[in-house]
């Protein structure tokens, strides 16, 4: 099998070189955003809440908080992650509140946030390791951007509103 060939089978391959042969697999990270997280680190996270007008207490529970989010979805293993009929479920949990947030790919859902917030989100697949969603807030016309990276040690997050940003790092555990 020739390179280009391998190439054209499969959309992210490992090359392994036989006796000669030059073979092409599946890369076995196909589904690396699913898994359990624990945060590790956050920068400027508090500016990031008071932009999204988030009340002094509730800023400094958040500041308190250690998340662990679980990410899931509800389809075989073998499925690949842009199937929009897979539902997929974000749990966040803290000592002091929990959050579920369940979506299908592309469609827009109503949420209410751990901060009491009324949102509209909608997640898109950016690639086999991220995902963007797009918070609409229901009262006060804010938008805001969160983008989540995965890798076998981690999961980025990037969070923007108006022009404030912040990023939290959470470990894979």
């Amino acid at each position: 099998m020739s390179q280009t060939t391998c190439l054209t089978m499969c959309s992210k391959v490992f090359y392994i070189v036989l006796i000669g042969w030059t073979v092409c697999a599946k890369s076995t990270n196909a589904n690396i955003i699913e898994g359990r997280y624990k945060l590790e680190s956050s920068h400027n996270f508090q500016n990031y809440l008071k932009e999204l007008g988030v009340n002094f207490f509730l800023r400094h529970l958040a500041s308190l908080a250690r998340p662990t989010v679980d990410v899931s979805r509800d389809c075989p293993t073998e499925t690949p992650v842009s199937d929009p009929n897979c539902t997929w479920k974000i749990y966040t949990s803290t000592i002091f509140k929990s959050h579920t947030v369940q979506f299908k790919l592309g469609q827009q859902v109503p949420d209410t946030t751990m901060d009491g917030r009324l949102v509209y989100s909608k997640f898109q697949l950016d690639s086999d390791e991220s995902f963007t969603e797009l918070q609409s807030s229901r009262s006060r016309r804010l938008k805001t951007t969160l983008t989540r990276l995965f890798n076998h040690r981690e999961m980025q997050v990037y969070l923007t509103v108006n022009n404030v940003s912040a990023y939290s790092i959470f470990r894979r555990t």
